[in-house]
């Protein structure tokens, strides 16, 4: 039975269940280089001022690697026609103080190389999360959790190579055996120094090119793919119970293995071409020390300077060897930064109204949580409003939707699983817009207030709970960070679950555990409950609240709300129809 005082309204809506948000497909990225690189530049400009100075200690600390050996081998040769060695002291002397000083530059170019590789994920991991928090939920219309992890975490990691192992290594690759080619053709001759200069200059610009597209191409796959495997990995865990339910096991592992095989196809490719590249470079090194000393032997050269060049050419080629190996973790990062700049450019699903919703004017009650005027109520209206899973063949799940919850009232939207009353609420809060129709909140469309006021407003508690891998302190924090230890204390005693964490050693600071797996299902209710209490909302919205809650913990937790914000407008979706006693007003679908 309907209490007397409850009004209850009958309307149409579609049956069946809510269709799945519709994914598109992942697919190579088709962003130019061109747009991607100025992107990534520019969220990475604070780094770039410490990139400089690694790279001029990486310059300076191969050329002293070069002229080391190439002095080493030069006294090595005087001292065998010396036989007291009276130069000894000296040139010891001459080879620590080389060796003290490229210390010091590869120790300052490994610091600041270090400091911008991880500067450069903090900044990038910022912008990304920047650019999608607004965009949430609906940015899984575009990419699936698992693409938004892959991006967040390896993707990143991938471009950090980009500046910790290839910029200042292409720079120093090219500019050491260029600037040491010169040098020595000045001081020595061309003739002397051709042999090197050419063989150094091919290693540097040529060699890297071998199969850059083609690598470059296969990597984007190989990577697509490892990116499908770890959304299936992570689809086949954390549905593992249906995976087994429906004996799916085979199928998906399977599936598994097919993926597998395409990653390693992928990468075969570009690891041909890095064998090829790294089989070049050494054919020119010792092609180089060859021409060296047959060229000086036929021009008469000193021994001595002979025996410094081709001294030099054996360390000079580790300056572009490390630009080929940058080259190699290059169509990675590159293919990793096309793909998170495609996340972070996913348009939004809804936009930001021009209007700012006012919070509530709470004041603290002494006795138990924040109070509101009765000016502060705000009621919700659908009118006429539709609504259709985009790409969803299949009936609207909201079909000419009008309703009311009235302000300051505990409304009851009871119907069976799938009519589209979670979809409802989900509107409210603005997931996504209708597809007809407008959704009231007071006076106003929701769509003429801004995301962060609306939904600071309008309180959610979903389902299915979502509770972070850290404390029930930090996990509260997140509506209100500048809460005081009383006030979560408040909180938790309206939801009905201070008893129950006072009885914990750790209190406040339980880890919950992975999605709060430390916790029942009856406490990550109220413990989301509590959570949206600090937010001192204007609305409450409460979706299957009593799944995991007992009738006689109900009945207390919505007696405490009653009490205690008389005026806030609560509105609870359900499919139980025992619970219709209680309710101000009733909307059936």
């Amino acid at each position: 039975m309907i209490s007397d005082d409850a009004r209850t309204s009958t309307l149409s809506s579609t049956s069946g269940d809510s269709a799945p948000v519709s994914v598109q497909s992942a697919a190579p990225s088709t962003t130019s280089i061109r747009t991607v690189l100025p992107w990534i530049l520019g969220v990475t400009r604070p780094v770039h001022a410490p990139l400089y100075f690694s790279t001029l200690m990486r310059i300076v600390e191969l050329s002293l690697n070069v002229v080391l050996f190439g002095f080493l081998m030069r006294e090595v040769l005087t001292l065998a026609f010396d036989p007291a060695h009276e130069a000894l002291l000296r040139v010891v002397g001459i080879i620590l103080a080389i060796a003290c000083v490229k210390a010091l530059a590869y120790y300052l170019e490994q610091f600041s190389g270090h400091f911008v590789a991880f500067k450069a994920l903090e900044l990038l991991r910022a912008r990304a999360f920047a650019s999608l928090w607004p965009k949430a939920p609906g940015v899984l219309r575009h990419a699936t959790s698992g693409d938004l992890i892959a991006s967040l975490t390896r993707d990143i990691d991938r471009i950090e190579v980009l500046y910790a192992h290839t910029l200042a290594p292409v720079i120093a690759g090219i500019i050491v055996p260029l600037g040491l080619g010169v040098s020595c053709a000045l001081i020595w001759g061309w003739h002397i120094a051709l042999p090197a200069f050419i063989c150094s200059m091919l290693s540097a610009c040529v060699v890297p090119l071998i199969g850059f597209q083609s690598s470059l191409a296969s990597t984007s796959e190989s990577l697509l793919s490892r990116r499908r495997l770890l959304q299936h990995v992570t689809d086949s865990v954390f549905g593992a119970e249906e995976v087994v339910s429906y004996g799916r096991e085979a199928e998906r592992l399977e599936e598994m293995s097919h993926i597998d095989v395409d990653i390693r196809h992928g990468y075969a490719r570009p690891s041909r071409y890095r064998a090829l590249r790294r089989a070049a470079n050494i054919m020119l090194t010792y092609s180089a020390i060859a021409l060296t000393v047959l060229i000086g032997i036929g021009t008469h050269t000193s021994p001595e300077i002979i025996a410094f060049i081709a001294g030099g050419c054996m360390v000079l080629f580790d300056a572009p060897r490390g630009l080929e190996d940058a080259v190699g973790a290059l169509d990675h990062s590159l293919a990793a930064a096309r793909r998170l700049y495609d996340i972070c450019h996913i348009p939004a699903l809804v936009d930001d109204g021009p209007h700012e919703l006012p919070p509530a004017s709470a004041h603290r009650d002494s006795s138990l949580s924040p109070t509101h005027s009765d000016g502060d109520s705000l009621g919700v209206r659908w009118d006429h409003v539709s609504y259709a899973y985009p790409d969803a063949r299949r009936t609207p799940v909201l079909h000419d939707f009008s309703a009311e919850a009235p302000a300051g009232k505990h409304t009851l939207i009871i119907a069976p699983s799938g009519s589209g009353k979670s979809t409802a609420v989900q509107l409210l809060v603005r997931y996504d817009d209708p597809t007809s129709g407008t959704v009231y909140l007071g006076d106003s469309p929701v769509t003429d207030y801004t995301l962060t006021s609306l939904r600071r407003s309008v309180a959610l508690v979903p389902q299915r709970p979502e509770l972070l891998n850290t404390t029930i302190r930090d996990n509260l924090l997140l509506a209100a960070p500048d809460a005081t230890e009383s006030e979560l204390w408040q909180a938790l005693a309206l939801a009905h679950i201070d008893d129950d964490i006072r009885q914990m050693p750790a209190g406040l600071n339980t880890p919950t555990g992975t999605e709060g797996s430390g916790l029942s299902g009856g406490q990550m209710q109220r413990l989301c409950l509590a959570r949206a209490l600090l937010t001192s909302p204007r609305v409450l919205v409460l979706d299957e609240f009593t799944a995991n809650v007992n009738s006689e913990l109900d009945e207390a937790i919505h007696r405490s709300l009653q009490q205690a914000l008389p005026h806030l407008t609560i509105i609870e979706i359900t499919h139980q129809r025992d619970m219709c006693s209680r309710a101000d007003h009733v909307i059936e679908l």
